[in-house]
């Protein structure tokens, strides 16, 4: 059986060494789904919409309770192999994710390093010219949601952009089969 978890983070800012990660979204197949927020300090760098009515735990905390949610599905479904992917998940959330031992220690390791980055998938299908004339399309989240025509109803939230993450995915492999069986 395989799980694929696709993960998403909002940030205070871009930068991993002075930016803190306020929320944490995972979502995907077999109805796993998690959302945390995160207390921080400082100021917001770029335009974050912050809901003043969650609940803030520590990065630890929030952490610790996606590890028992990860721990209880692992335990639940022994002979799942579980994959980690996102939107530029390698180049930006597990950069800022990685800041944390307990993370790096407690978490990746469920992952066993099975990444699936869909930017870099993209970008791959775009130089080889999978999106013809769209060629030169920016492969933000945004666009690569309206390309394989997912609605995301939550944009900028962590939880909203790992589901739309994931549903993207789905609908890249359904057309990869399509491709392979022409």
């Amino acid at each position: 059986m395989k799980v694929f978890l696709f993960f998403d983070i909002e940030t205070t800012g871009l930068d991993e060494r002075i930016d803190q990660i306020h929320q944490i979204g995972v979502f995907g197949n077999y109805d796993f789904e998690f959302s945390g927020y995160v207390k921080f300090d400082g100021p917001i760098r770029h335009n974050l919409v912050v809901p003043n009515d969650v609940e803030r735990k520590s990065l630890d905390t929030v952490l610790y309770e996606l590890y028992q949610k990860l721990d209880k599905f692992k335990k639940d479904n022994p002979e799942c192999t579980m994959y980690i992917g996102g939107q530029n998940v390698n180049a930006f959330d597990l950069r800022f994710l990685k800041k944390s031992n307990f993370f790096v220690h407690m978490i990746l390791p469920f992952f066993n390093h099975k990444i699936i980055d869909i930017l870099l998938i993209n970008s791959f299908l775009r130089y080889v010219g999978f999106y013809g004339v769209d060629s030169d399309m920016s492969l933000s989240l945004e666009n690569v949601t309206r390309y394989y025509r997912v609605i995301n109803d939550k944009p900028h939230d962590a939880l909203g952009d790992a589901k739309a993450s994931y549903l993207v995915y789905v609908e890249m492999c359904k057309r990869a089969r399509q491709l392979i069986s022409l």
